[in-house]
């Protein structure tokens, strides 16, 4: 088991770099200290999270803590998530994504680079099942990715080719212990009900437990190799016939979409509202299909929409320059109290009224080649008056007219 970590290692990770691993006291994530230790190879903090969800969490997150000091002689630290609410409802999720905050902040702070996490076959086994039962596509098929980066960190999973039982043996040849997490065996949760579905397959004629563990891992591997070929079309697509400007604009050439299929269709809306809104969850496949049925529908029939989703204003217009333009810009609110104090914010019947914008440069705030974007984002967007509302602006007057002042622009827009 060592050789083939150590091999797999070398190929996700650069000698002498600073590791940290996140590490509940359970067998994968010892036996994933255990290993590392073995090679010592690596800068190693060990991150452990007390979610503080039972009582005794915290006594348990400090046994742990002392046990991996003295036993792999590398530094511990203990996150704990401190709030002033009961966890009443999704706790296994809530706990997670609390889990993984903490672990990426400290990492930022600590300027680590990479952070590795216990995951094996049997966890891939699980999601798999638990996203096939949701209805997933590929991507859901796809699991848990080996290596995947989670705002600027590497995020590791060293031991996904390892099944449990491998897991428990080697501890036990090493003689290392680890603690059972009680809630492993707590039905309430879905991942717990999956798991013992999983291990309760047993006597068929093509597939026992752990045939069907190997399998749904093997599907998992299928379903990356389509997964990374259509993202990297998908990536192409979008730089052929996306433009990004500041403020969190993107202007999309529709004939060239339009001639996509649906799923790259699909793909490529997605990818464009998650990176304009800077929403960590995708929109919701359904409403992703109503904005594809709506596009292709006035796509054909030259007709104008204009609509909020997904954290994000999104509209379409016919022969602009003599090409149709769908634009997704991120929603700006127009309540922030902190930006109220200092600024107005245009109003939608005060925007409706831009007839002709003569633009001026009104300070060094922003580089000639951001301004030059802005200018042409000015051109190409048709009703481009949708981004200003919501930005906010100062406002004055001079021989009748309107000047606004847009401090995020770093220009000034004479209202005529």
């Amino acid at each position: 088991m060592l050789d083939i970590f150590s091999e797999k290692i070398n190929h996700l990770l650069i000698p002498g770099k600073k590791v940290a691993l996140a590490v509940s006291g359970g067998a994968d994530s010892i036996c994933m200290t255990l290993l590392f230790s073995q090679i010592n190879l690596f800068d190693i903090t060990v991150l452990i999270v007390d979610h503080k969800l039972r009582e005794e969490s915290t006594d348990e997150a400090i046994k742990v803590k002392n046990y991996i000091a003295e036993k792999f002689r590398v530094s511990v630290q203990i996150l704990s998530w401190d709030r002033t609410y009961k966890v009443e409802s999704n706790i296994q999720s809530k706990a997670r994504d609390c889990r993984y905050e903490l672990l990426k902040q400290y990492c930022k702070e600590n300027k680590i680079e990479y952070l590795c996490t216990a995951h094996n076959q049997n966890d891939q086994a699980e999601t798999v099942l638990m996203n096939i039962m949701r209805g997933s596509g590929i991507d859901g098929l796809v699991g848990i990715k080996e290596h995947s980066m989670v705002d600027g960190i590497n995020l590791l999973r060293p031991i996904l080719h390892f099944d449990r039982d491998q897991i428990l043996k080697y501890l036990k040849d090493n003689q290392i212990q680890w603690i059972e997490d009680p809630s492993n065996h707590n039905e309430k949760y879905e991942r717990v009900k999956i798991r013992k579905f999983i291990n309760s397959i047993s006597d068929s004629n093509f597939v026992n437990a752990g045939t069907f563990i190997s399998r749904l891992n093997l599907l998992s591997e299928n379903a990356l190799c389509s997964y990374n070929f259509i993202k990297k079309y998908v990536d192409q697509k979008i730089k052929e016939f996306c433009k990004f400007f500041p403020i969190d604009v993107i202007a999309v050439d529709a004939d060239k979409l339009f001639i996509e299929d649906k799923e790259i269709i699909l793909r490529i809306l997605r990818e464009l509202m998650r990176t304009c809104s800077s929403n960590k969850y995708c929109v919701r496949k359904i409403n992703l299909l109503n904005l594809y049925k709506l596009f292709i529908t006035s796509y054909k029939n030259k007709e104008f929409f204009d609509i909020t989703l997904g954290g994000c204003m999104i509209w379409f217009n016919c022969n602009n320059q003599d090409k149709n333009i769908l634009t997704i810009a991120k929603e700006k609110s127009s309540k922030s109290k902190n930006d109220a104090i200092k600024c107005q914010f245009i109003k939608k019947n005060e925007a409706a009224k831009i007839q002709t914008m003569i633009i001026n440069r009104t300070s060094e705030i922003i580089d000639q080649n951001t301004y030059d974007q802005i200018l042409d984002m000015i051109k190409l967007i048709p009703k481009f008056h949708k981004i200003l509302y919501g930005l906010s602006y100062h406002c004055d007057y001079f021989d009748g007219k309107i000047k606004c002042f847009y401090p995020s622009l770093g220009m000034a827009i004479i209202l005529v």
